[in-house]
């Protein structure tokens, strides 16, 4: 990691260019199934509509906690593996 940093390449740009694309995607696909769905369902049912967003919002929620938190488990491993190095990224004693 100290060579990305004395060499000047540390990638972020390219990360946060990777990133708004990726969140300026997700808003997009968003809006283009409330819009869908809204299309979708009958006159007398669309009153249902934002019960439907608040659902998939939640949805959305407890699938990302659930893998950040994965994500975040597998990273704090302090057990080597061959995809990643053999030291932590977090100590256990820093847990605290």
């Amino acid at each position: 990691m100290s060579h990305l940093v004395e060499s000047g390449e540390s990638g972020v740009w390219a990360t946060t260019v990777s990133f708004f694309s990726l969140v300026m995607l997700a808003a997009t696909q968003d809006i283009a199934v409330d819009g869908w769905a809204i299309t979708i369902l009958a006159k007398e049912n669309i009153s249902y509509a934002s019960t439907c967003q608040v659902r998939k919002a939640l949805m959305y929620m407890c699938v990302g906690l659930s893998l950040t938190r994965v994500s975040r488990a597998r990273l704090d491993d302090p057990r080597p593996s061959a995809s990643t190095p053999a030291t932590s990224c977090r100590s256990p004693s820093s847990w605290r």
